[in-house]
């Protein structure tokens, strides 16, 4: 996965080719008025007959709220991200969809974020995959130890703290799972999505003790 090691305007395109292989359809441009990075990702993930995004859902057209233009929405309507509505590569917010929210910076600009939205759906969308919702500090290091973090800020959904990583043929998403009382800097577990090219290599998965996974695709 070194196209996510840094990141450059090809990551996209060949993050998309190792995991799901090569394009198998011809692109389709996009005719929208959605900022430049939008307009790439979409046209870069037409490409491919498999759906890149089945989790969230990316708007082509994205509407204004609240004085910024919401283009990727939690399946759910629990969560928005969006974009000031200049700039050739404007920076991305979020917000928790309930009274009183304020749009918060994510730290990225847009042509990065969708890359990372690209990998987290890849992540939720796989064949080959396993999650755990309640996982002990010794199990998440055991969990992540192959893969390596994104160069990216933490997200703040679905709670302050989680991130992507990635290494050859795996691909994780996890952070901090609070229970009753507890905040995302003080809970005691976390939860995990782990997501691989073919079966083998989440062998490893089945060695960590005392683990009870919530799913287990291989």
């Amino acid at each position: 996965m070194r196209e996510l090691f840094p990141v450059d305007g090809d990551s996209l395109a060949r993050f998309l080719t190792r995991w799901y292989g090569p394009p198998d359809r011809q692109s389709v441009l996009d005719g929208s008025r959605a900022p430049g990075p939008l307009r790439d990702w979409f046209e870069v993930t037409s490409r491919w007959s498999t759906p890149v995004a089945t989790q969230n859902r990316v708007l082509s057209e994205p509407w204004l709220e609240d004085g910024k233009l919401v283009f990727w929405e939690e399946n759910q309507g629990a969560w928005s991200w969006a974009i000031d509505a200049d700039g050739d590569d404007p920076p991305v917010y979020d917000r928790e969809n309930v009274d009183g929210a304020v749009w918060q910076p994510t730290g990225e600009p847009l042509s990065t974020f969708l890359l990372h939205v690209a990998v987290f759906e890849a992540v939720m969308g796989s064949a080959f995959g396993a999650c755990a919702c309640v996982v002990s500090q010794a199990q998440w290091e055991g969990i992540v130890a192959p893969v390596h973090p994104l160069p990216m800020p933490d997200w703040r959904w679905p709670a302050r703290g989680h991130r992507l990583y990635a290494a050859d043929g795996l691909l994780a998403f996890g952070g901090p799972n609070p229970g009753p009382g507890e905040t995302a800097e003080t809970a005691t577990a976390r939860e995990v999505w782990v997501a691989a090219d073919k079966p083998a290599r989440l062998a490893y998965l089945t060695k960590i003790e005392n683990l009870e996974w919530d799913a287990f695709t291989a």
